[in-house]
């Protein structure tokens, strides 16, 4: 049998690609051969993806990267943000707590397991890199121009994502060796699982400072134009990563050009927005100059997914994007006509579109003639999904019609306390077009002791093309009692 060192350089390179860092690092160390063979791929399996952690550490690394004479810089394909630190470390490396050492209460203390060597050198380490004190390094600016720095020397990163940090973190011996190298992971010494596994909990203290606004801002000044993708991981999870609806300043004519060359590449953007809930201004000055920078932005983009993280709904003018396959909306409000136009505009292109917790002009009812509107003119969509369509608005909801009130009297008794547009709150529809079949489904409401319905409907458009209004055709999915209504050809409901 062959010795990996005498195959091919070619079979080499590609057994490499299921080994990690640490195989690759290894394997180089066997033999001059295979540091030869081997060099390429432990390089980029070391700096084709970089998790920067956003404290001074992280960041002058990685300026330190794009400086390196060596142009590993070139290697760097993918960025990794994350707005904690791994000095930001749970109670398992927490600093012992003083105790008192009287004889009469030392028990507990005697009880207690000693920290060992690598326990010890973790805490040291946390306790001399005071996280408070590390902050004072660099404001908010001089952060944002060292990321500009480092951006203008990586021409060839591609995609930008920030991490949850509410999830389990296992440190690289990359990572392991910059914030602690006095637990001394030279080459050759192997990684223990456990010594990995260092949980982090909690952001930086100037997370308040938001780093997608200042990775954004950073990008702008260095010009780089390689970026096809710009996404945030668990939809809001962090505070640092929501980015307030001020940011969207009415954008100068030379500021919009710049934005359109910055994300001229740009493919895939994934966002969360907020805004300041005691600001309850009756304009939409900040959704609109919103609007304005994702035309910019989002030019040739295919994949857009947004989402608001507010108490209620604000009304977005959707941006006109021809070229969108995928679209997800999360908690925003919308004018009928605007998404109807919005709708139109990538109606060729739409494959995939999901709303959740939206609304149109207040009113539920209208979510039919965008029922009909996409049955009618996004022939090629093969994915949709609707839920909870009123969002977090309980204002009216159009229920002022006394016919409609009527005949939601059922589901009303058997809803209790809930008015009948929660109906409407609980109902998911998700299918395609080119699907045989559309499910509709209500879901537990909270506090209440139903279950779940199911209804397969043989054909939706079927019942889209038999109602000519709102009424009617939601009265069609819902039995005396309020429940969605199996149809002739559906054998029962769960």
């Amino acid at each position: 049998m062959a010795s990996l060192n005498t195959l091919p350089v070619e079979l080499v390179r590609e057994i490499g690609k299921y080994v990690d860092e640490d195989g690759l690092l290894a394997l180089r160390l066997a033999c001059k051969d295979m540091n030869s063979k081997m060099r390429v791929l432990h390089l980029d399996a070391k700096f084709k993806i970089r998790r920067v952690f956003f404290d001074p550490i992280g960041l002058e690394n990685l300026l330190k990267i794009s400086q390196h004479p060596s142009q590993v810089n070139e290697r760097v394909r993918h960025l990794i943000f994350t707005a904690s630190s791994p000095y930001c470390i749970t109670n398992r490396y927490e600093s012992p707590q003083t105790t008192n050492t009287d004889e009469s209460e030392g028990s507990e203390l005697d009880e207690a397991p000693p920290l060992g060597k690598i326990d010890t050198i973790f805490v040291q380490a946390a306790v001399a890199k005071n996280i408070h004190d590390l902050s004072e390094r660099y404001n908010e600016w001089e952060r944002s121009n060292l990321l500009a720095l480092a951006f203008s020397n990586l021409p060839k990163v591609q995609s930008i994502t920030f991490e949850n940090v509410r999830k389990n973190t296992y440190l690289t011996r990359s990572e392991l060796n910059l914030f602690f190298p006095s637990v001394g992971l030279k080459p050759g010494i192997p990684v223990l699982e456990d010594l990995t596994q260092i949980r982090m909990y909690g952001e930086l203290p100037w997370g308040r400072f938001h780093i997608v606004e200042m990775v954004l801002s950073a990008l702008l000044v260095s010009g780089l134009t390689s970026l096809e993708s710009l996404t945030e991981e668990g939809r809001c999870c962090n505070r640092s990563l929501r980015i307030p609806l001020t940011y969207f300043i009415r954008p100068h004519p030379h500021r919009l050009s710049q934005l359109m060359t910055v994300f001229g590449g740009l493919k895939v953007l994934k966002l969360c927005t907020s805004f300041n809930s005691r600001i309850r201004s009756t304009d939409d000055h900040d959704t609109g100059h919103f609007t304005l920078w994702l035309e910019a932005v989002c030019g040739g983009v295919e994949i857009l997914d947004l989402g608001l993280f507010a108490p209620c709904t604000r009304i977005l003018n959707p941006p006109m994007l021809p070229l969108l396959k995928v679209v997800a909306f999360t908690k925003f409000g919308f004018r009928r006509e605007d998404f109807e136009a919005f709708l139109l505009n990538c109606k060729d292109t739409l494959v995939d579109l999901k709303i959740s917790g939206c609304v149109i002009d207040g009113r539920w009812q209208d979510w039919f003639y965008l029922l009909r509107l996409l049955q009618q003119n996004v022939k090629g969509l093969g994915r949709f999904e609707l839920n909870n369509l009123d969002g977090t608005w309980t204002i009216g909801d159009g229920l002022e019609d006394p016919d409609l009130l009527a005949s939601f009297e059922d589901w009303k008794d058997w809803a209790g306390e809930y008015s009948p547009h929660l109906l409407f709150e609980s109902l998911i529809i998700t299918g395609s077009w080119g699907q045989t079949s559309t499910t509709c489904s209500i879901e537990k409401i909270k506090n209440m002791n139903a279950v779940d319905y199911h209804l397969v409907i043989e054909s939706i458009e079927t019942k889209l093309e038999a109602h000519n209004d709102s009424n009617s055709f939601w009265e069609s999915l819902v039995d005396e009692q309020g429940i969605l209504s199996p149809s002739a050809t559906d054998s029962s409901v769960d």
